[in-house]
C-alpha cells in the first residue's frame, strides 16, 4: 500500500520522456487501484461506542432464566391471568423456591381465603405450570398473611358501621349528651 503511494508520487518526477497525459493517465489509475484496495481493506473503527445496559442486562439474565425459569415476578405480572381474577382479588405470589426440578411456590393469601386456595390447590397449581412449562412447580405452599395493597386504615375503613358525621356536627358532644340523659334517667329511677 505503501508503495502504491510512493510510485504515484514519484510518477511526475520520473524522466523516462512518457508524455504528461500518458503520466496522468498511470497516476489515475493507480490512485484507483489504491482507493479499491483500502474500500475492500478497511479495518474496524478504532473507538466503538459502550453497549447499552439493557443489552449488558440481558446477556446476564437470559442464561440465568434459561437455567432457573422464570422468576416470581414474571407470575405477579401475570398473576390474574393464570389464576383468574377471583383467585387473584384473594391471593399473590410471594417467593419461588428450590431446585429447577422440584419448586415450592410461596402464595400468600387472605385470611381464611387461604383455606379455600389450599383446597383448590391441583387445579391452580395445573394453570401455574401451563403457563410456566410443565412441571416447573411442584408443590404450592400457602400463607395466611396480609397482601401488599391492603392496609390497616383502608380495612378499617370498610368496618365503619355508622355514617361519618357531616361538617359542622359536633357528634361528641351530642354522644356525651345523650350519656349524661342516660345518667341522670337511671338515677332518677333509683330514687323512686
Amino acid at each position: 500500500m505503501d508503495a502504491l503511494l510512493i510510485l504515484t508520487d514519484c510518477a511526475f518526477m520520473d524522466g523516462s520522456g512518457k508524455s504528461k497525459s500518458k503520466q496522468t493517465l498511470a497516476v489515475r489509475e493507480m490512485r484507483g487501484r489504491l482507493n479499491a484496495y483500502l474500500l475492500r481493506n478497511r479495518g474496524r473503527q478504532q473507538y466503538r461506542h459502550a453497549p447499552s445496559a439493557a443489552q449488558a442486562a440481558s446477556r446476564v439474565m437470559r442464561p440465568l432464566a434459561k437455567k432457573f425459569g422464570a422468576g416470581v415476578g414474571t407470575l405477579r405480572d401475570h398473576w390474574p391471568e393464570i389464576v383468574g381474577q377471583k383467585w387473584a382479588q384473594l391471593s399473590q405470589p410471594h417467593t419461588l423456591r428450590g431446585a429447577k426440578d422440584a419448586k415450592i411456590l410461596v402464595i400468600k393469601a387472605k385470611g381464611p381465603a387461604a383455606t379455600l386456595i389450599s383446597a383448590n390447590s391441583d387445579q391452580l397449581l395445573a394453570k401455574i405450570n401451563q403457563f410456566l412449562g410443565a412441571g416447573s412447580v411442584r408443590t404450592l405452599k400457602i400463607i395466611q398473611s396480609r397482601m401488599s395493597g391492603d392496609t390497616p386504615a383502608a380495612s378499617a375503613e370498610n368496618n365503619v358501621r355508622f355514617p361519618i358525621a357531616k361538617p359542622g356536627e359536633n357528634t361528641l358532644e351530642a354522644a356525651l349528651d345523650r350519656l349524661g340523659a342516660n345518667f341522670k334517667t337511671q338515677a332518677d329511677e333509683k330514687t323512686l
